[in-house]
């Protein structure tokens, strides 16, 4: 019996094989992919295998990596030792100008430190750029820095401007002073002592919150009795109790800063720095007075004999005014 020849094959008789030899190959070539070949397989199959095992282990690794957005996740490197060191170095540097910023003694002589130490601010900024890490310790000792070198400088432009404003007003005192009429203060002086304040009220000179409390007419017994040594008045003494209290912003001196006279209704005036007896509460005693600080004091006049009567003694009165600057207001009181 002959065989039959393929042409006269029916379709469904060699069509099941042709599909079981392509099930087959992929079968074969999928396991060799994935075992990467037989002992015998050949090279570029093995090869295959192998760049498909790291191709999967690379996939793994990347989605291992994975932050929840899908980004990968990026770290910088650790700051340098050397970077923190040089950038802390710096910022001390800086520092120790802003300690010594408001003396201003030495305050310049610091601003190289401040200089030195933003140089070195610098140099770590540098290193952290090389190194790929952080550079905000190169920052922060920057600012440390610029802020140690601007600060003395500014503490001295303040110093400066307050110096030059205080020459500039004694410098106007001293200009008024010398345009000061002595004599057309003295004219008007009878009318001031007709207009004098009454015992006890206070009035603003210099800064000074001052009033009169009590003037004793006749104080010739009451000195000799403080001062047995005084030597005997032309006329008599007269003493007068002063009260102050400083409203100025800077110490003030009644000794040196309040001139206290007697003056009288034709104008005579009677310094008080002209008696010499020593008092129990004397104005020399009292020193400079800080804001708010008050002090009672006594001053004494050594009247000469022309006016020594009671009825001349009764009409004066007793005048503060200030010795720095005359220019300014006097205050009146009568002294009875």
């Amino acid at each position: 019996m002959s065989r039959p020849r393929p042409q006269d094959r029916k379709p469904e008789q060699h069509e099941p094989q042709a599909s079981d030899a392509r099930a087959e190959a992929p079968q074969e070539g999928g396991l060799d992919a994935l075992l990467g070949g037989d002992a015998a397989g050949e090279p570029g199959r093995v090869g295959g295998g192998e760049a498909a095992g790291r191709a999967a282990s690379g996939t793994r690794k990347s989605k291992g990596t994975q932050t929840p957005s899908g980004s990968a996740q990026e770290t910088r490197p650790r700051t340098p030792r050397r970077v923190l060191i040089t950038a802390i170095l710096g910022a001390f540097l800086g520092a120790l100008s802003l300690v010594f910023a408001f003396n201003l003694d030495v305050n310049i002589n610091w601003i190289w430190a401040a200089v030195v130490g933003l140089v070195l601010a610098g140099a770590a900024w540098v290193m952290a750029a090389l190194e790929g890490s952080r550079k905000r310790w190169g920052m922060l000792s920057a600012l440390v820095c610029v802020l140690g070198i601007g600060a003395p400088l500014v503490v001295n432009a303040v110093f400066i401007q307050d110096v030059t404003e205080r020459s500039q007003r004694e410098q106007s005192i001293t200009d008024q002073g010398e345009d000061y009429d002595e004599s057309a203060a003295a004219a008007q002086l009878p009318e001031q002592v007709k207009n004098a304040l009454a015992l006890g009220s206070a009035q603003f000179v210099a800064g000074v919150r001052v009033s009169l409390d009590a003037v004793e007419r006749d104080a010739s017994a009451a000195v000799r009795a403080s001062d047995p040594e005084a030597p005997a008045p032309e006329g008599r003494y007269v003493t007068a109790t002063v009260s102050v209290l400083n409203n100025a912003e800077a110490p003030v001196d009644p000794a040196t800063t309040l001139g206290m006279d007697l003056i009288f209704a034709d104008g005579t005036v009677v310094d008080s720095t002209q008696c010499v007896a020593t008092l129990k509460r004397p104005v020399l005693d009292v020193g400079a007075l800080e804001q708010g600080k008050e002090a009672t004091f006594d001053v004494c006049f050594d009247v000469p004999a022309s006016h020594s009567s009671a009825e001349k003694v009764d009409a004066a009165a007793v005048r503060v005014s200030n010795q720095i600057d005359p220019t300014q207001a006097a205050a009146f009181w009568k002294v009875k």
